[in-house]
Parts: structure tokens; sequence; C-alpha cells
């Protein structure tokens, strides 16, 4: 038995991944904003003898901890990248190609999208379902037929 694969949650993947980085970068922002908030207050003629070095401290590892995954899972996100590229350059039709490519690699909003290639919101969506009915054939040549999400032998 094999499950069918859900077309549009396997070509947001990759943007779900692009999301949880800026996430934290944005982390990694506010804490060296607070560290340095913080060291320029230590600099300061009145310092506060409640400096808690050791959150310092701790602020620094968690940086460092966050900078790691952000490297981790932008590799992750590269080869998600080159995998939905791959995918979407199989279909025939350009229009389609640089809708999902904009789209499901680059990460672009609908709007940014439609006023890129001059075309109306019905139509980028209309080419985009279009698409994902080829990409679903793509992804699951055996299920034809099938409703998503339904499980399907294969003999």
């Amino acid at each position: 038995m094999s499950k069918r694969i859900n077309t549009k949650k396997y070509m947001k993947r990759g943007y779900e991944l692009h999301r949880a980085i800026e996430i934290k970068k944005e982390q990694v922002a506010s804490i060296r904003a607070f560290l340095y908030d913080a060291t320029v207050s230590l600099d300061e003629e009145h310092v506060s003898k409640t400096c808690n070095v050791s959150s310092m401290g701790d602020s620094v590892v968690q940086i460092i901890q966050l900078e790691e995954e952000i490297k981790k899972d932008m590799t992750q996100l590269a080869i998600i990248q080159r995998e939905t590229a791959a995918i979407i350059n199989r279909l025939d039709n350009m229009t389609m190609r640089s809708v999902l490519t904009k789209y499901y690699v680059c990460f672009k909003s609908w709007d940014t999208i439609r006023a890129e290639m001059h075309i109306s919101r019905k139509y980028g969506f209309n080419v985009h379902a279009a698409a994902l009915t080829q990409i679903d054939a793509i992804l699951n040549p055996s299920c034809r037929g099938t409703p998503k999400g339904e499980v399907t032998a294969n003999e």
C-alpha cells in the first residue's frame, strides 16, 4: 500500500522551511539587539549591579545554536528547491512553469507574481490550479482517479 502524495502540501514544504528560517533569523537579530543594549548599558557610568553575565553567555550560546540550525535548514531548503524546480520543469507550459517557480521556489507572493507576469488574479489562480493537476499526475502516476488523501494499492 502506498499513500497518495498531497501535491499542494508537497510543493509548499519549501515555503514552510523558508518561513522557519526567517523566524530563526529574526530571533537571532532580536537576541543580538538585546546583547547590544546590555553591552551599551555596561559601558555607561551608572552600571546596574544586577547585570546577569550568565544571561549574556546563555544568549550567545543561543545565537550560535540558532545559526547552526539555520545553516542546516538552508542546506535542506536548497535540496527541496532543486527537487521542486525539477518537478516544475517537467511541465510543458512555460506560463505554468513560471508561476509555480516564482511561488514554490522563489517564495514570491501572488501579488508580486501577477505584477511581474502582467496577469490577472483569476488567470493566475487558474494557471496555478491547472499546473497542480499536472504536477499531481507526475507525483502520483499510479493513483490517477483516486481522490486526494486516499490510500491506493500498488500490486
